[in-house]
């Protein structure tokens, strides 16, 4: 059986933020937004699923708008989220 998840402190979640350009913490959730084309938006957001229910993460809130695609995250290691 697997291991539980341990949760990751306010200063790794910091540092893992630095070093990926782009995401953003919001409360709980860290998210990102990409200038996309549509089609190329809806093959992002089933391919983020697909890799979510492979791995049991669950549901990712997504979106496609005017040329953007976002998501966001809230990681089961993240403090009071486990």
């Amino acid at each position: 059986m697997a291991e539980a998840p341990v949760p990751l402190t306010e200063e790794e979640i910091g540092a893992a933020l630095r070093e990926v350009p782009g995401w953003r913490r919001v409360g709980e959730e860290i998210s990102r937004s990409y200038a996309i084309r549509y089609h190329g938006g809806v093959a992002m957001i089933v391919h983020v699923a697909d890799v979510q229910r492979l791995i049991g993460h669950g549901h990712t809130p997504t979106s496609t708008c005017a040329g953007t695609a976002s998501g966001s995250v809230s990681p089961p290691t993240m403090p009071g989220t486990g």
